[in-house]
């Protein structure tokens, strides 16, 4: 039984072992199919997990990557608050500032797509002009440090829009208030205040925006609607985006009572209520509170636009820089009162010194000791001899006295050719002076007598002032042969006293030509001897027989039997505009400066007995007396066509040893760029006339109208730089030599066809006051037929070249001008009548200042007729000295960006100053195509984005 028991327990056991095996693999089982639904789920959950941290990292990577692409964006649109356009250097500047994310490493990248080309913008601010459009593309890759990449691109285009592309472009305000119908043309903007007036019908035919107001019915000085005398009923049209003329009868504001809350020096109004539906019939070509539109010097430190023209300084930011005329590529002109003033305060000639122009007071390149003064040009190669200078005419007597000024007065030119680094865009000048005045600076002589320099591009002197006689009885002005007393008289402000004089001798229709020995202060006499042929000299008769040896910059000239000596003498010419105080002013002989009745005319500018205003008698208001630098045009473009190549004497400072034709930058094919500052005179040489004191007869307080620089002081300095308007000066002697006072201007003259192309032309910057003689780029040029409105753009046709005059000032005068009719009778705009013959035709973009307006002042004077503490308006925007009874053809853009600093005397419309000729003026639609601007046109900058996408990409 135990034997069984033990078999039977055997049994037991080894049935127990099976069971214990199967349980044993079925836990083995079940646990290898739970491993797998563990490693199965925790597979899922580190799937996940790792999906959920790939998408936190992308999504980190996209933010840290939009930031870098933020920051490329920002860097890149500042490039335009400091200069105009990225360099190479920019460019790297910007793809090595990145963001500073922990974790996170960047990739930036921006890449020009195409090249700029010139489109028409679709929306915003510039809507409708054409831009030289720039696509640009910023690429921004940030990578995590697990791997996780995001990388975004940016794209849009850099608008680069063209000033002239606006008919009329003001920042300041602007009037429009012309007497006969006037519609010129072009898209119209203003950066504060539209005032709509007009006498007749006043057309605009694109689109009109200001960012202040428009005001139809109350002018700039606070005239009004139905106030006594207003004449300004005519209407106002804007067309509408069909081009169907649509009427203005109402502004953004009304006229109301009282003075304007936030400006004491601006009429009051009300906001117009209704003007959201007053304006709807524009369809948007007429809008008030739009965005101010800034060039690049504007934007950040807010610089006064002014200093487009002015000279440049060591403190200029590069903006600044790069926006001066000054610094583009161009032939830079500057005179001053010693070389130490020069740009970069070496190098030059000193024209009133020494014949070779280093410095000295006397000696010649020629020889030394005659005893006089005056820089004389180094002879071409060809043998052509420029003529010696007259430095015995230019003002060299006076010392400054203040800290900072040169010791003595002295006469610096300095003439370079400017170029700019392609790579850092700083502007390179090199010193050309020399090369040149070997051209010649002296205006060959226009009656036929075989005197001056026929290549002369830049000219300070003339053997002949052309016109009638500049000082004779009234009487006797048309008679035959008249012989005058002789004048003695004591120059006021002037410490050349020339005090006695031979008798005068005239005849009809006389030039003038000044002659003498040698010349030496303070001996010129002033002589005149008439003749058919030569019709005139003018300065101290001296047989060419003389005992004493000619002098280096004497020429003979014979007049009837006798033969002369001829010396040259300053360039100068007269404006009623800055020299005269007030058009209303009493002829009577009552009342002096001081008294308590009103000064008379007679005082102020005849010096003798009253109603004598005219002839030997007569004195010039010394601060309307200019000495001009001309710009011979003709000759300019013969240089740069390359008529002059290889004859230019070697200076070593240029490529090739001498000056050549590429030598001068064409600006990427635009053209030539020259830009003139004479500050002679200038005591604190900063470029502004120091003389505001323009109304209260010269009273010393600040009154509105006349702050121009806004530093909230009245600038004056009478002992250098001005003189009051009670001061005058004998007419022969201020047409005949220099003068101490910061009295320049700037002219072209030869303009009438220019050497160019449809593409390639000429822009004369200055920071003097600008004057036109004569037609100018006017070739082919058809005025159409005689009407009250303006032709159409189609009539200025033929071979136009894209042309600009960029300046403190522009006045247009006719072909029929002479600068010895303005000093003939200096304030009597009827003796300087322009008849039909003397149409005159200008085609160029105007881009300057104008004096300030203000509300009207009790007791100051009238400056201007129905102007009066005006500006003159848009139609008188180009100013004037004469009496037209012509018209002046104009084709161009009107750039008002700043108020005149040197030219800053109060607009006059009376008897004195001009009357206005027939405005046959339109908007030049070449200026449309960006190919046709005039070089160193200014741009404003417009970035306008235009796409953005992202890419992921995952690192294994």
């Amino acid at each position: 039984m135990n034997q069984h028991r033990q078999n039977h327990s055997g049994d037991s056991q080894s049935s127990n072992q099976q069971q214990r095996g199967t349980a044993t693999l079925t836990a083995v089982l079940i646990m290898g199919l739970l491993a797998i639904f563990v490693a199965a789920s925790l597979s899922k959950v580190t799937t996940e997990a790792l999906v959920m941290g790939n998408d936190y990292s992308h999504t980190q990577a996209f933010y840290a990557s939009q930031a870098s692409l933020e920051l490329m964006s920002r860097d890149f649109n500042n490039i335009f608050d400091v200069q105009l356009r990225p360099t190479a250097a920019d460019i790297t500047r910007i793809e090595n500032n990145q963001p500073d994310i922990a974790g996170f490493t960047f990739i930036q990248d921006v890449t020009q797509d195409a090249a700029s080309t010139p489109k028409p913008i679709d929306d915003g601010p510039f809507s409708g002009l054409i831009s030289i459009r720039t696509p640009w593309r910023l690429t921004s890759v940030a990578t995590y440090a697990g791997g996780a990449q995001a990388q975004l691109t940016r794209t849009f285009f850099n608008h680069q829009i063209p000033l002239f592309q606006f008919g009329i472009f003001y920042n300041d305000d602007m009037e429009l208030h012309p007497g006969p119908v006037f519609n010129f043309g072009g898209r119209v903007h203003s950066n504060r205040h539209i005032f709509m007036m007009s006498g007749n019908n006043l057309y605009f035919n694109s689109r009109v925006t200001a960012a202040g107001e428009i005001i139809r019915d109350t002018s700039r000085m606070g005239a009004r609607t139905g106030d006594p005398g207003w004449s300004w009923n005519g209407n106002v049209y804007v067309a509408d985006a069909a081009g169907v003329n649509q009427l203005v009868t109402v502004g953004s504001v009304k006229k109301a009572s009282g003075v304007q809350a936030g400006d004491a020096d601006m009429p009051n109004w009300t906001p117009n209520t209704t003007w959201s539906s007053d304006s709807a019939k524009f369809n948007g070509n007429l809008l008030a509170h739009q965005k101010l539109l800034k060039l690049p010097l504007q934007i950040g430190t807010n610089n006064d636009p002014i200093e487009l023209v002015k000279r440049g300084k060591d403190t200029d930011n590069t903006v600044l820089r790069d926006s001066r005329f000054y610094n583009k590529p161009c032939i830079r002109v500057t005179l001053s009162d010693s070389q130490s003033r020069l740009p970069g305060g070496t190098g030059g000639v000193r024209l009133d010194g020494a014949g070779n122009g280093a410095g000295g007071a006397s000696g010649s390149r020629t020889s030394s000791g005659d005893g006089t003064r005056g820089y004389e040009p180094v002879a071409m190669s060809d043998g052509y001899q420029a003529k010696r200078v007259n430095g015995n005419r230019l003002y060299t007597g006076a010392s400054y006295t203040s800290g900072g000024m040169p010791a003595t007065r002295e006469t610096w030119i300095k003439i370079e050719v400017v170029t700019v680094d392609p790579s850092t865009y700083n502007p390179i000048a090199v010193d050309a002076t020399a090369d040149f005045l070997s051209l010649g600076i002296t205006h060959k002589n226009p009656s036929g007598l075989n005197i001056g320099d026929a290549r002369a591009i830049f000219k300070l002197q003339r053997y002949e002032i052309t016109g009638p006689p500049i000082k004779v009885p009234a009487g006797n002005i048309n008679g035959g042969s008249n012989t005058s007393t002789t004048a003695a008289y004591t120059n006021l402000s002037d410490p050349r006293d020339f005090s006695s004089r031979p008798a005068y001798t005239y005849s009809s229709s006389m030039n003038f030509v000044a002659t003498s020995q040698l010349d030496t202060a303070p001996s010129p006499y002033i002589w005149r001897v008439s003749n058919a042929a030569a019709s005139a000299t003018e300065g101290t008769a001296q047989s060419a027989t003389y005992a004493t040896a000619a002098t280096s910059f004497e020429q003979t000239v014979t007049v009837g039997s006798t033969t002369y000596r001829v010396v040259p003498f300053p360039i100068k010419m007269y404006s009623s505009r800055e020299g005269l105080y007030s058009e209303d002013l009493p002829s009577g002989s009552s009342g002096s400066p001081g008294n308590a009745g009103s000064p008379t005319w007679w005082y102020y500018y005849t010096g003798t007995s009253p109603g004598n205003s005219l002839g030997t008698t007569a004195k010039v208001p010394v601060n309307g007396v200019l000495s001009v630098v001309d710009i011979d045009m003709a000759n300019l473009g013969a240089f740069i066509r390359g008529d002059f190549d290889g004859l230019f004497p070697a200076n070593g400072g240029l490529p090739g040893g001498s000056l050549s034709s590429d030598d001068i930058s064409d600006n990427s094919g635009a053209g030539t760029i020259v830009y003139v500052s004479d500050r002679r005179g200038d005591a604190d040489n900063d470029g502004e006339f120091d003389m505001e004191d323009i109304y209260g007869r010269n009273d010393g307080v600040i009154q509105p109208g006349e702050d121009v620089n806004r530093n909230g002081a009245l600038d004056v300095d009478y002992t250098w730089e001005a003189a009051r308007y009670d001061v005058g000066i004998e007419t022969d002697l201020a047409a005949l030599t220099d003068h101490k006072y910061f009295r320049r201007a700037v002219r072209a003259i030869n303009g009438q066809s220019l050497i160019g192309s449809t593409n390639t032309g000429y822009t004369i910057a200055t920071e003097n006051g600008f004057y036109t003689l004569g037609n100018y780029n006017a070739t082919g040029v058809s005025a159409g037929p005689t009407a009250s409105a303006p032709t159409q753009p189609n009539q200025y046709n033929g071979a136009q070249v894209p042309a600009a005059f960029v300046a403190d000032s522009v006045t247009l005068l006719s072909n029929q001008w002479t600068d010895a009719k303005s000093f003939r009778n200096p304030c009597e705009f009827g003796t300087r009548t322009v008849n039909s013959a003397g149409e005159t035709t200008v085609r160029a973009a105007l881009l300057m200042g104008d004096t300030m307006s203000s509300l009207r002042v009790s007791g100051q004077p009238n400056q201007g007729g129905g102007d009066a503490n005006l500006a003159g308006g848009v139609h008188n925007f180009p100013r004037f000295l004469e009496s037209w009874g012509t018209r002046v053809n104009y084709c161009g853009s009107l750039i008002n960006l700043f108020n005149s600093h040197q030219h800053n005397g109060a607009h006059k419309s009376g008897g004195r100053t001009y009357s206005p000729p027939t405005r046959n003026w339109v908007f030049d639609v070449s200026f449309l195509d960006p190919n046709r601007l005039p070089p160193g046109t200014p741009f404003f900058q417009y970035i306008q984005m235009t796409g953005f996408r992202q890419t992921f990409k995952q690192l294994q």
